[in-house]
């Protein structure tokens, strides 16, 4: 949800004249009087402090909704800067939105998931090997059971 959801100010409650109404930047700490403002940055998050007056984000939060990912990250990506989206998939490709951040990857392309292989995270937790990897989805897919089973059955009963 990358789209405006506050609309433009009427003039009389803009002084400065800047986009952004008085009572907005006042309860976000910002100067009504200040022209400049809102080209600002003050969350460092890539956005300036009218996209996130039009976007309904907090300027003076990195991440307004909480969910791991910059605002900036998510309203370039499209996705919604005011709802905890950490969990989900745009692109079906198994790499939760909060993954594809972390790996510097594109939620919204599936074909890109073989970077997360050849790419470090940004996540300072402990990464995960392609032989990891390999493990979970086998584990996962019931492949080890099924792999168990057959190898029990190919085994010469106990006298």
């Amino acid at each position: 949800m990358s789209g405006q959801v506050n609309p433009p100010p009427a003039a009389s409650n803009d002084k400065d004249g800047d986009g952004m109404p008085d009572s907005w930047e006042t309860q976000h700490g910002l100067n009504p009087n200040d022209p400049t403002d809102a080209n600002k940055d003050p969350d460092h998050d890539g956005l300036s402090n009218l996209t996130e007056y039009q976007i309904g984000s907090d300027p003076q939060k990195n991440d307004t909704d909480g969910d791991g990912m910059p605002d900036g990250w998510e309203y370039k990506h499209g996705l919604d800067v005011n709802k905890n989206d950490a969990n989900g998939d745009p692109d079906g490709d198994f790499l939760t939105n909060l993954g594809e951040y972390r790996h510097n990857t594109d939620p919204n392309k599936a074909d890109d998931l073989y970077k997360v292989f050849a790419t470090d995270c940004k996540d300072t937790r402990k990464k995960v090997s392609a032989w990891e990897w390999f493990l979970i989805i086998l584990l996962t897919s019931g492949g080890l059971l099924s792999w168990f089973k057959a190898w029990q059955i190919g085994k010469p009963a106990k006298k």
